[in-house]
């Protein structure tokens, strides 16, 4: 600024000539030389060049600033220390989760490895239930046939007085038989061992019955309605006291 010119100091609001004014290297404006310091201070700034001068107010705020700048260091400090807190946490977290989850992994390998060994003890049993099935089978089979031959093997064909179809010859219908022994006693015998015969499988679609005639039928058949009967009530009367 020219030695001449005149501005206004902020301070006193006086007019003053440019050579008893300051100027802050920071907000520019203009301060009167004793609003401010002294003619010693101002000497020294016009003849030391590079020097700068700042205002009360700017040198208030960069303090300001600076202790703001320090709580802002502190804070992101602090900050920091929580992060690596938090992440510390993390990690012994994950750490966790991969032991649980290696401890989870094992023993699914083992309920495999139990449920593998509980299908095939099941295929086991279920086999050996069937070849028990079939043995047992067997051997009341081979029981059976060896009781059906031993009674029919005192039937030889001179007990065999008769046999001969009954009834009329048709294509769809198969008609019984009628054989006539000449032994009541061996014809007994065969009839009380009917449900052998009907044990084995090739002889379970053969019945056997005693040839009787129409009216022995009908009194047979009134003897098992009448017993039939007795077998209901018996069981109602049970039932009733119970």
């Amino acid at each position: 600024m020219s030695s001449g010119s005149r501005y206004c100091c902020t301070k006193c609001t006086i007019k003053v000539p440019s050579k008893d004014l300051l100027s802050c290297t920071c907000c520019k404006t203009f301060v009167h030389n004793n609003c401010e310091t002294n003619d010693d201070i101002l000497e020294i700034l016009r003849s030391v060049k590079g020097l700068k001068w700042f205002c009360q107010r700017c040198v208030d705020l960069s303090q300001d600033v600076s202790s703001l700048a320090k709580s802002m260091d502190a804070s992101k400090n602090k900050f920091v220390a929580q992060l690596n807190e938090i992440n510390d946490s993390n990690r012994k977290i994950k750490l966790d989760v991969d032991s649980i989850k290696m401890v989870v992994d094992h023993n699914q390998s083992k309920l495999d490895e139990l449920d593998r060994f509980d299908t095939v003890l099941r295929e086991e049993i279920k086999m050996s239930k069937n070849e028990i099935k079939e043995t047992f089978s067997s051997i009341v089979s081979k029981e059976v046939k060896l009781n059906v031959e031993h009674l029919t093997g005192d039937v030889s064909e001179k007990n065999v007085i008769k046999i001969m179809r009954l009834g009329r010859k048709c294509e769809t219908v198969v008609r019984p038989i009628l054989i006539k022994l000449d032994c009541v006693l061996l014809r007994d015998s065969i009839m009380k061992n009917v449900y052998k015969f009907k044990s084995l499988k090739e002889f379970s679609h053969v019945g056997l019955n005693y040839d009787l005639t129409k009216d022995q039928r009908q009194e047979y058949k009134s003897f098992v309605d009448k017993a039939k009967v007795m077998e209901r009530e018996e069981n109602n009367q049970n039932f009733c006291s119970e």
